[in-house]
């Protein structure tokens, strides 16, 4: 098993190894494969930056980039290797095998950080309590992220713990002003003015409409059958009148702000209707299961 380390330097991240033994290797890895398995066998749930799941579930975001290139598991000595005085620039650990598919991500503050002059260590030396005089780092099992290197998706059961490794902003954002207008003139969307969606648009609406976008929703719609379902869908949740079939438009109700989300929740699929006591709910997952 072997360990790097992710440095923050000039605002940018850097990659170094981490020097330990071949008997440290084996020890460590053992010590930090014990949780894979059963945080990888969570239930997985899409990222969309409303979600968060419960302790047997993970949240996924596929098609990742992460910001650095990953080549250097299969030929870890390339990499620098870590100094002392680098130790207070280190925010997350990597711990990889060149055969394994798999990339484990820890997050690392001072916390973790040995000879920390924020606190008085004593370690046993011979008969007595001593100074702890060294630097060194501390290694926990938590996961906080993991990348399939083969599917190029990102596990990870905490926003605010993966976000300190990464910057996942474009998988759940809002909609810029820009992004609403080009909504908006979407050849389905019908609203009579555009500035005042904009005006009206607070962050869960932008999130919505940004999400419809990035899914591809409105275009999945373009199919005059599926139109038509949709509407006779809408009409359960009582905004079907705002599916107009013989213009074949949408519209946004502007003035009505609990419509208009009411519409965007429907549009991205995030209403559900119990087909055994026709109870109508707000969806807490969309794992697809057909």
């Amino acid at each position: 098993m072997n360990i790097t380390a992710m440095l923050r330097v000039n605002g940018e991240t850097a990659i170094k190894r981490v020097r330990i033994s071949q008997a440290i290797q084996h020890e460590l890895r053992d010590y930090i494969l014990s949780p894979l398995n059963n945080y990888i066998s969570c239930e997985r749930i899409e990222f969309t930056g409303e979600f968060k799941p419960d302790d047997d579930q993970i949240l996924t975001i596929e098609n990742f980039q992460l910001p650095f290139n990953i080549d250097f598991i299969h030929n870890i000595l390339s990499l620098e290797a870590l100094q002392i005085e680098d130790i207070e620039k280190i925010y997350g650990l990597i711990f990889s095998e060149p055969d394994r598919n798999e990339i484990i991500f820890q997050t690392f503050d001072s916390r973790k950080i040995l000879g920390n002059k924020k606190w008085y260590e004593l370690v046993h030396h011979k008969n007595d309590f001593v100074r702890f005089e060294n630097k060194g780092i501390i290694i926990d099992q938590r996961i906080d992220g993991v990348y399939l290197i083969k599917e190029k998706t990102l596990l990870f059961k905490s926003f605010h713990n993966i976000s300190r490794l990464f910057d996942i902003r474009n998988y759940y954002r809002e909609a810029t002003d820009e992004e609403i207008k080009n909504f908006a003139s979407d050849g389905l969307i019908d609203v009579d003015r555009v500035d005042d969606l904009i005006e009206v648009a607070d962050t869960q609406t932008r999130k919505y409409i940004f999400l419809i976008q990035k899914n591809g929703i409105l275009a999945n719609l373009q199919d005059r059958d599926r139109f038509l379902k949709a509407k006779a869908l809408a009409n359960r949740f009582e905004i079907g009148d705002l599916f107009d079939e013989d213009k074949y438009k949408i519209s946004i109700p502007v003035g009505s702000k609990k419509k208009t989300k009411l519409l965007l929740k429907f549009l991205n699929e995030d209403l559900y209707e119990s087909p055994l006591t026709d109870s109508k709910y707000e969806t807490n997952s969309k794992r697809k299961i057909s």
